[in-house]
């Protein structure tokens, strides 16, 4: 069966707001990218962070490296792009985003801007506060590691 463990700050204290532009950032690597599920970015409090309600996150689905930027509001809306970029096992890399204070959200990888996620404002944008989340699920019963060198996340007050 998978094992999983998944870290969130107890106090959500990010909330995404209009004008008020945000950075998040993390450098980390996975021991095994093909068969490990990796969530990391800024979420609600949830206890299914790899289809969590509301956040502006990294994905990572067991079964492939690729990694994918998600930002959900309400969990019935949601805009995704698959194109962020891919894990290597057991190699670090960063994966940033930036949320413009108007309608975009930017991301990037080894600080290449990789595309960006536009019109998210009305219907994607969480609209709750948000927490520093991170975690990884095995694809089996065997072990893998989550290895993170740091989390950064900013906000314009």
């Amino acid at each position: 069966s998978a094992d999983n463990v998944f870290l969130q700050k107890t106090t959500e204290c990010f909330l995404m707001e209009t004008g008020k532009p945000a950075w998040f950032a993390a450098r980390f690597k996975v021991s095994a990218a093909t068969t490990s599920s990796v969530a990391i970015g800024l979420q609600v409090t949830d206890t299914t962070p790899l289809d969590v309600t509301d956040g502006i996150y990294f994905l990572v689905s067991t079964g492939s490296a690729n990694v994918s930027i998600i930002c959900r509001k309400n969990a019935s809306t949601r805009s995704t792009s698959a194109t962020v970029g891919t894990l290597v096992s057991d190699t670090f890399t960063e994966l940033a985003w930036y949320w413009d204070g108007k309608d975009t959200v930017a991301y990037f990888q080894d600080g290449v801007q990789k595309g960006s996620l536009t019109g998210v404002a009305s219907a994607y944008l969480p609209d709750t506060t948000l927490t520093p989340s991170m975690g990884i699920q095995t694809g089996s019963a065997a072990a893998k590691t989550l290895t993170v060198d740091y989390l950064f996340a900013s906000k314009a007050r």
